[in-house]
């Protein structure tokens, strides 16, 4: 089990190394942009946005490194067991994009590529994030075309989130800074499928983001499960690594997860959950990796609590 970190740490040395590995219950750990050094530094934003009483999952990403910039939308629609991709990249413009420091910091990354394929903005204010997206000609479930979305999340600062620093296993210079933030609740938004505007439903919508920064020459592979919904969310993560059960703004820390056919277990008894899988998608990531994502329902046991039906995802990276 890696150590908790309980108070504020600079992330690195002066030697460049991390400080002091291990996962905190805030953003503890003190990081400087330019700080990480190498030729591939990367930072990842991604929003998953889920409507449980409409029965979609929206996931919205942002990853720059080495000078490009990848954005991805997936669509994943639950009632009719279909899920769509569109993907776009090209390089960072000049002057390049300020990436904030923090998961906190208030900032903003834009994204537009040349043939104006898709359009993609995230903002952060104060306890405010926006996600704005325009994919005009994404292909979606159904045969309608086009995919545009406009969302105002409300993070709590009270809220433990899952704050990681851990160095590479081949190279201790190599450091990746993660944060898991679960629980987002919606304030307003909608997507708009084609024509058909659908409106979040306050009762059944939440989201989660992922926040990165590493320069990690390699991406570590794995398997991830992940669900949130009003007042239990986890973001679970196979092998010897930090995940955590949130239930109420609160966190409890797991590791020694298992993964295998839908099957989550840890080695502690507190996750026995099984994935029942209603759409797949491929995302194509070059020749080194295969990722997949997987979207359906969780039951079982978790924390103490009995689920059935627990909308969430499965993504592989190998």
């Amino acid at each position: 089990m890696s150590k908790e970190i309980k108070s504020l740490i600079p992330l690195l040395g002066p030697d460049g190394r991390i400080n002091e590995e291990g996962w905190a219950r805030h953003p503890y750990f003190a990081y400087e942009p330019g700080s990480l050094k190498g030729t591939r530094r990367t930072a990842v934003e991604r929003f998953v946005i889920t409507d449980i009483e409409k029965g979609w999952n929206l996931c919205a990403s942002m990853v720059l490194s080495s000078g490009k910039i990848f954005s991805s939308l997936i669509y994943a629609d639950l009632v009719s067991g279909k899920a769509v991709m569109m993907q776009t990249r090209g390089r960072q413009p000049i002057p390049r994009p300020k990436v904030p420091s923090s998961s906190t910091e208030d900032g903003s990354l834009h994204w537009t590529d040349k043939e104006k394929t898709m359009t993609m903005t995230f903002m952060h204010k104060g306890a405010a994030r926006y996600v704005v997206f325009n994919a005009p000609g994404m292909e979606l479930p159904g045969g309608t075309k086009g995919l545009l979305g406009d969302f105002s999340l409300q993070q709590d600062y009270d809220d433990e989130s899952l704050s990681m620093a851990h160095p590479s296993a081949t190279d201790p210079g190599q450091v990746t800074l993660e944060e898991q933030i679960m629980g987002l609740k919606p304030s307003g938004g909608f997507i708009r499928k084609g024509w058909d505007k659908d409106w979040l439903c306050d009762d059944g919508a939440s989201a989660m983001m992922t926040w990165i920064r590493s320069n990690c020459r390699q991406w570590p592979k794995g398997t991830r499960a992940m669900a949130s919904s009003g007042h239990l969310a986890f973001h679970l993560a196979d092998g010897n690594h930090d995940g955590a059960i949130w239930q109420d703004g609160g966190l409890t820390h797991v590791d020694d997860i298992s993964i295998k056919d839908g099957h989550v277990r840890d080695s502690a008894g507190l996750v026995d959950l099984v994935f029942e899988e209603r759409c797949m998608v491929g995302i194509p990531l070059g020749r080194s990796y295969e990722a997949k994502e997987a979207h359906g329902f969780y039951s079982g046991t978790i924390a103490g609590r009995h689920i059935d039906g627990l909308q969430g995802l499965i993504s592989w990276l190998h």
